[in-house]
């Protein structure tokens, strides 16, 4: 999830069925899970991201904290 210094939540408007949803995709090898949102972001909105931080990984509906 992307936030803005408002606390505003990045949506995109989906192409295929018209949702609104979060940005992402695929990761590719060896590319790093910060890049890869960076890459996605910037392919998907045009936007550039800056500074992040991963605290968590959600797959399968299951939580997994990082730290």
């Amino acid at each position: 999830m992307w936030t803005n210094d408002r606390q505003e939540l990045l949506l995109q408007q989906r192409s295929d069925n018209g949702r609104w949803g979060l940005p992402g995709g695929f990761m590719e090898l060896e590319e790093s899970i910060e890049d890869t949102a960076r890459r996605e972001v910037w392919e998907e909105t045009g936007l550039r991201l800056g500074a992040m931080e991963l605290f968590g990984i959600y797959s399968n509906y299951t939580i997994r904290k990082v730290r």
